[in-house]
């Protein structure tokens, strides 16, 4: 598959419209818990297996992708051959009521989508400002889940797999004429594949990616548990409005918007242990709010902080991610989604699922933000790592200084520039 050549400014316009078709699809996954419920009638427990199946598949499928899209250094094809097929199979999954047969075909979808977010990333990460092209997913989430809700309202829920299938290869149709994501070595194409020690050398060398690592699984355990049963919880709290969906996913993603555009100067700004920091507070108070409120009109405006719960921690996670693997881009970026969006989401996802019908939601949502204080300590350490190998390199280059204006003794002679 051979990309058309487009100048650069059309090529950013494209990407920014990729971004916000392909996620205006994705957000008929909003109302994938309240279908399971209410017209598979499946059990929370249930739910929760079956909603954590793509989040395990994600220990797998973004880090395969993404190895195969970097030996291959055919980023495109793989792209979008996964967002096609990964279509196919969750358009099927109306069609199944049995349980298991339900199980591995969700399995065979997620494997299919694993990488598809982790490379339209990796397409954001060749522009100036990640944020302000990932801030048009966002707004395609947003929109797509509101306008899905008045869709499904009229028209019924099985709506939601016909629109995601439209949406799907229609941002297909879009991503094609986009320039390849080349594998690259400073700059310079690389001659041959890049070893699996060089891909991996970042977290082998690293303290500080192995702990960001850790704050990433962590948070990926709070988030499984709020992506698999917010909106089910909104949905029967307000009595089983359809449209609570929409609305709340709007505002989330509304708030994502203007913390995406700005995240790049709050990062310059806040460092990288800051911005989780000021993130991981949002966390705090977002979950204190599930916990003791049981008005649905109360709870909705906090779903602005999704914006710094998401959008700015997302963030932070790639800008260092990317500026920690300059050989690895596309490894580095799957594993980050397989730690986040597949073991730690899966974890939360699956016991959420039994905390949720045996204990009832506010013990749920305390559960999930027991998780807040444990990342704190978390970052803490990486904090200090990334520090500690901060000086380090300054002492390198300083040594490196110092060896280049050293003067050079021949005996009793000694030679200087």
């Amino acid at each position: 598959m051979s990309a058309v050549a487009v100048e650069p400014k059309e090529a950013g316009y494209r990407l920014q419209l990729a971004f916000f078709v392909y996620y205006a699809g994705s957000s008929a996954a909003s109302y994938l818990s309240v279908f399971l419920q209410d017209v598979g009638d499946f059990s929370k427990v249930q739910i929760g297996l079956l909603q954590a199946i793509p989040l395990y598949i994600n220990v797998v499928g973004p880090p395969f992708w993404g190895m195969m899209a970097d030996v291959a250094q055919h980023q495109r094809l793989i792209h979008t051959m996964c967002i096609a097929s990964g279509a196919f199979l969750n358009f099927f999954v109306q069609f199944v009521s049995n349980f298991e047969f339900l199980c591995a075909l969700i399995a065979m979808a997620a494997f299919q989508n694993a990488p598809n977010n982790a490379m339209l990333d990796q397409l954001a990460l060749r522009e100036t400002e990640y944020g302000r092209q990932r801030m048009f997913g966002s707004l395609g989430y947003g929109i797509g889940a509101y306008l899905l809700s008045g869709v499904i309202g009229s028209f019924g829920i099985y709506w939601m797999f016909r629109t995601q299938v439209a949406l799907s290869f229609l941002a297909i149709f879009i991503l094609v004429p986009l320039p390849h994501v080349d594998s690259r070595i400073h700059g310079t194409p690389m001659v041959k594949s890049p070893s699996l020690l060089t891909v991996l050398s970042p977290i082998l060398n690293s303290s500080s990616i192995r702990f960001l690592f850790l704050i990433v699984f962590v948070v990926g355990m709070i988030l499984g548990t709020i992506n698999s049963f917010l909106m089910l919880y909104l949905f029967n709290l307000s009595g089983k409005i359809s449209s609570i969906v929409g609305i709340a996913t709007l505002i989330q993603t509304s708030s994502e918007i203007p913390v995406f555009f700005f995240a790049d100067t709050i990062i310059h700004y806040l460092t990288i242990p800051g911005t989780i920091a000021i993130s991981l507070l949002a966390y705090f108070i977002r979950l204190g709010i599930y916990a003791v409120v049981t008005n649905v009109w109360v709870v909705l405006p906090f779903e602005a902080l999704q914006g710094f719960t998401f959008g700015l921690m997302w963030t932070a996670f790639t800008t260092f991610v990317k500026k920690s693997s300059p050989n690895s881009h596309g490894t580095m970026m799957g594993i980050l989604s397989a730690v986040q969006n597949g073991i730690g989401s899966g974890l939360g996802a699956f016991l959420g699922g039994w905390i949720y019908q045996v204990y009832g939601a506010p013990t749920l949502w305390l559960s999930a933000l027991s998780g807040v204080p444990i990342a704190s300590v978390l970052l803490l350490c990486f904090w200090r790592a990334a520090n500690q190998e901060e000086l380090c390199e300054e002492d390198e280059t300083l040594e490196e200084t110092l060896d280049q204006k050293q003067p050079m003794n021949y005996g009793s002679i000694s030679l200087t520039k």
